[in-house]
């Protein structure tokens, strides 16, 4: 949440689980080794079709570039 936090939850606990149910398809994705430009479409997709927002591109490219570096490091 503190790179990706499209509709503003921040650190409030009401809303901690608010992206909760997108962690599992990120999980397969990463273990699939998907690649940044797909994990980025992902997250671009939630933003826009299930929070009705603007997409985000940059920051999405960059937290998807995250999520890989940290599966890397495991």
């Amino acid at each position: 949440m503190e790179h990706w936090d499209p509709i503003g939850v921040g650190h409030e606990v009401a809303g901690r689980d608010e992206y909760d149910s997108f962690i599992p398809m990120i999980y397969r994705m990463l273990h699939a080794a998907s690649d940044e430009s797909t994990i980025s479409e992902y997250l671009l997709k939630i933003e826009t079709e299930q929070f009705g927002l603007m997409p985000n591109p940059d920051r999405n490219l960059h937290v998807a570039r995250l999520l890989i570096k940290l599966n890397i490091n495991k």
